[in-house]
């Protein structure tokens, strides 16, 4: 690669004065420390432009460890002659956060977690049903119209149960109760 090569030790008292070279040496020599200086150093950075494209902390972590997981990998391909480090990990992570959200299961997975989060006295069990199968929005289209109307609102157009009680004027505990009845049937709808 070109760089300077220096002994790993070295890093615990000068950390902040480690170059961008030294810690892609170190990542190519397959040595963690230099992943870890990386992470520290760009870490934050990547998770906020993650996290504005998939408008989700939790998938935004998920795709900045694998945002990592490429660099480590590829880090052999890297050529400060062309780009600087940052350059060359903000497109990996745009490239990563682009794949999941236009991967066919996105939505349907992030519905599916939603629906999952909503806290239910019995929680129903739906077991052995393959995401990549189904279109949701099949199922939902067959639910009863009351479930439909709150289903479409929050799970496809991105609506807080607060909102949607406010737009359809009825009590916010009615909108979260047609949730959970609404999960059952489109659980028995699945199930068919």
């Amino acid at each position: 690669m070109g760089f300077t090569k220096f002994h790993p030790h070295t890093l615990r008292d000068t950390s902040h004065r480690i170059t961008d070279e030294q810690i892609v040496d170190l990542i190519c020599s397959k040595d963690q420390q230099g992943l870890s200086l990386l992470y520290e150093r760009y870490g934050f950075y990547l998770f906020g432009i993650v996290v504005k494209i998939v408008k989700r902390d939790d998938i935004a972590e998920i795709i900045l460890q694998d945002t990592f997981l490429k660099a480590w990998r590829k880090m052999d391909t890297y050529d400060g002659a062309k780009s600087k480090l940052i350059t060359w990990l903000v497109r990996i992570a745009k490239n990563c956060a682009i794949d999941m959200t236009r991967s066919k299961t996105f939505k349907q997975t992030i519905k599916l977690v939603e629906l999952a989060n909503i806290p239910t006295s019995s929680e129903p069990q739906v077991k052995n049903i393959n995401i990549d199968t189904i279109d949701l929005k099949d199922f939902v289209n067959k639910m009863d119209v009351k479930f439909r109307e709150i289903f479409d609102l929050i799970y496809f157009k991105g609506h807080t149960t607060k909102e949607v009680a406010e737009l359809l004027k009825i009590p916010q505990g009615t909108v979260k109760s047609r949730v959970r009845k609404g999960l059952k049937d489109l659980k028995s709808i699945v199930e068919r």
